[in-house]
């Protein structure tokens, strides 16, 4: 039921309206008015709810807008960081310079060497070839005597003992056509000479090299130190 805003009463009502009819008129009117009062007083309060939520909403996207431009500032102001976390002022050995480090080394290839590069994720293959008369192809020093026993070599893969005093050097790598050599060998005693034949029964080939030695006194012997070089 609606208020009666009026706070008349009939009587009040009846000093300046004639009749019942009038005053029933009067408060008919003053009740519709009561009523559409409410209803405007209801909507007010909703609206300024809304309007209030709003408002909030709006603080708080705006509050979050702040947060991403001060985020953004600051990438903008940091240096930039590599993508694999590596310090860029280490030392690092590489293929080519590269302008996002400072303390690399770049590794070139020296005479008679190559440098194969495999790419991303591939090998880099480094090779050694013959550089001519100055550059030693292969060499090796070994214990002719008994078993044959390499001490060290380069380039060589065994020795094959064809019979006393009778040696053929096995290449691990070929060599190129027309290679020289020098030979020397020893028993470490004093006053013995000695000979070689190299090469001895057969030419030499790009694989392999046959070596025979004699002592002058005693004829073809083995010996403990033999050493060879093959320049390619």
């Amino acid at each position: 039921m609606a208020t009666n805003r009026l706070k008349l009463s009939r009587a009040q009502l009846a000093a300046f309206l004639k009749d019942p009819e009038s005053i029933r008129q009067f408060e008919r009117l003053f009740a519709v008015a009561d009523e559409d009062v409410s209803s405007i007083t209801i909507l007010v309060e909703e609206a300024s709810t809304a309007a209030l939520s709003a408002m909030a909403a709006a603080v708080q996207a705006l509050d979050a807008l702040n947060a991403i431009r001060d985020d953004l500032e600051f990438v903008a102001l940091s240096p930039p960081v590599p993508e694999s976390g590596a310090p860029t002022d280490a030392t690092y050995v590489v293929l080519s310079a590269n302008t996002a480090l400072t303390q690399e080394r770049v590794l070139t290839a020296g005479a008679n060497i190559t440098l194969t590069d495999g790419g991303p994720g591939g090998a880099l293959t480094i090779a050694a070839s013959g550089g001519g008369s100055s550059a030693v192809s292969a060499w090796v020093n070994f214990n002719g005597t008994g078993v044959v026993s390499i001490r060290d070599s380069f380039n060589v893969t065994s020795i094959t003992d064809n019979g006393i005093a009778d040696y053929t050097v096995n290449f691990t790598a070929a060599l190129t056509a027309d290679y020289s050599w020098s030979v020397s060998s020893g028993d470490a005693s004093p006053g013995n000479a000695f000979a070689i034949t190299a090469p001895a029964v057969s030419a030499p080939t790009t694989t392999a090299f046959r070596l025979k030695i004699y002592d002058v006194a005693l004829g073809v012997t083995d010996m403990p130190y033999v050493s060879a070089q093959f320049y390619s």
